[in-house]
Formats: C-alpha cells, structure tokens, sequence
C-alpha cells in the first residue's frame, strides 16, 4: 500500500503515514512474537524502527515494553495518527526510546516529550566483516563484472530524500564508464539507465532486499559506496557504517553536518555538496582515477560504533528503567521498514 501512495503522491507526506500503519502492525506482530518464543525470562526487547511514528500504538496493541531504536526524523504523524497514539498513550510509558543521534533525539524530544530517550548508534563493530582482498574477484564474476570496471554500490530503497536527481544529474556529466550496482525496495532502475549510458556505463540491478552473503558480495564487488540525501534528514545511514565496517571506501554528501563532522579527515571518505550534481560528478571522476584507501580495521571504532557486547549491556541498563523488569536474557527484532 505505502508503495501505491509513494506513486500516487511522491512528494506529500501521505505514503510516509501510511507506511507508519503498516510498519506498526508489522512491530506489534514482531514484539508478540518475540514475546512468546523468549517467554518472561527476558530482560529487554528491543526493536530496530524507521522513525518515532506510532510508538505507543505498537507497545499497547503488542503489550510489550520494549527498546525502541530510532535512526531517522521522520515526517510528522499527522491528526489521525497523533489521535490514535492518544488513545494508547498510557503505553508509552512502557517504551525507552534510543536516537541515533542528538539530531533525532531533539526531534524526539519535541514530538513526544513524556519519552524517555538516550542516544547511541545501532550499528556494532564487528571485526569479523572486513572483506578480504580474494574475495573481489569472485565477487565481480559472480555478478558478470569485469575487473576493469569502475564499479559503485548504492545499496538501500530510493525514497525521495535519497535526491537521485543529482545521482542521475551526475551521471549523465560523467565522462567515463560507471558500473552502478544496486540493490534495496523500492529501486527503479530504467530511471538511471539512460544517463549512465552516456558515458558508456551500465547498471547491475539487484532490486529488492538482500541476504548478508549478497550484500558481502555486491560490497566486495565494488570499488566504491556512493551515499546520497537532501539536506534536512540527520538520519543514522546504516550504508555509511557498512562501508566503515565491509572496508569500502565511501562516497557521501554533506547532507548533515554532524556526519560530515565525523568523516572529514577519513582518508577513504570523499564528501561532496548535497545536491549538486557537477559536484557529485567531479567527485566520482577523481575516485576512479585516484582511487582512496579503504577503511582501516579502526574505522568502525572511530566513528562511535562499540561491540556487540557492549551494546547489549546498554540495552540491559536502560531496560532496567521501564516499568517492568525482566531478567537474564536480550531478545532483539527488528520491523520490516
């Protein structure tokens, strides 16, 4: 349905809202579920989600307390939404909500102030992801690259503060061959496909979600990660992270501040001006012709992330403040959106 309205009406807010509704019954699903299988002998749920919208509904329908991760602002929910929320505003109580970022955390804080919230990423560090040096060749031969190819990922759904306008702008300035590879819901690749054949380059199109193992490969196949937003959507990019994390050197716009603030001085981190595609083509001509270092294995570290371990001890010491204690064990979900 949310994919109808982002049709219908690309630019309102009406496909976020409804997208809202159908995440929230997708979580209520998962929390129940979660909830069932780990039994009471559990010490914290917690569920990663888009955005502040219907928290309060999901924990009352799910009854469930739980740790809600927020990585990005989101649209307001609008009169209906917001009535519904009041009707189970008393379950709010029941929900400790973690922001990605201070960003989120101030919009947080300001749509529902009753919320308790805390800041911290929810990408972990894990060592394991690095990919090593023999696993580009096969990784190309699986997908039908060549080793000779100036190849790009664009991992993750084309919702419009992607601005592919200037990733399409860029490509069609491009004076040399560019194999974009892409994956994610919704991608509409045929919009890309004439540009980028301006320049002699093509796109692999792997649209629709992906396994670990895919996302390993498209990453190990790849010279590069190009990350694009408009300005105003201080979101924790999970994309940023992986390059950090898989040891792909990274393309990003400068979208948010306090990103660009914690990538400048990177040495495998190219910025360029959000929204501008000469800028954006300019960059991409001087990544394949000097092409950066990848992230080193301290990247992850660097930009804040922490272990696994760590991270479940955050989970248990703000669990500890909801209303209902449980004990012993973490049980993680994450939503469909």
């Amino acid at each position: 349905m949310h994919g109808l309205t982002y049709r219908v009406a690309p630019r309102s807010d009406v496909p976020a809202r409804v997208r809202y509704a159908s995440r929230c019954l997708a979580e209520v699903a998962a929390l129940r579920t979660a909830t069932r299988v780990a039994g009471e002998d559990v010490e914290a749920t917690v569920i990663l989600t888009a955005s502040q919208g219907l928290a309060a509904t999901a924990a009352g329908l799910s009854r469930t307390p739980h740790l809600r991760f927020v990585h990005y602002k989101g649209v307001p929910e609008g009169v209906c939404l917001r009535a519904l929320e009041k009707i189970f505003a008393r379950s709010g109580r029941s929900i400790a909500v973690i922001a990605t970022n201070a960003a989120i955390e101030s919009t947080t804080k300001q749509r529902h102030p009753d919320r308790r919230i805390s800041v911290r990423s929810f990408t972990v560090a894990d060592p394991s992801m690095y990919i090593a040096e023999d696993e580009r060749r096969p990784a190309r031969r699986e997908l039908g690259i060549a080793e000779t190819e100036f190849v790009v990922a664009m991992v993750g759904g084309w919702w419009p503060y992607r601005d592919m306008e200037t990733v399409k702008g860029a490509l069609e300035l491009l004076q040399r061959p560019v194999t974009l590879v892409v994956c994610g819901i919704p991608v509409r690749p045929s919009e890309l496909e004439p540009a980028i054949a301006c320049g002699g380059g093509k796109v692999v199109n792997l649209a629709g979600s992906v396994a670990e193992s895919e996302l390993r490969r498209i990453y190990a196949a790849s010279d590069g990660a190009l990350v694009t937003r408009t300005p105003g959507w201080p979101e924790e990019i999970g994309t940023v992270f992986d390059a950090a994390r898989y040891g792909v050197p990274l393309i990003v716009s400068d979208h948010d501040q306090d990103l660009s603030d914690r990538l400048t001085g990177e040495p495998w981190v190219r910025l360029f001006r959000a929204g501008d595609p000469q800028a954006l083509a300019r960059t991409l001509e001087g990544f394949a012709e000097r092409p950066p270092p990848r992230p080193d294995q301290g990247a992850a570290e660097r930009l804040g992330l922490t272990s696994a371990t760590e991270t479940i001890s955050a989970f248990c010491r703000i669990a500890a403040t909801l209303p209902r204690r449980r004990s012993n064990r973490v049980r993680g979900t994450t939503s469909t959106g």
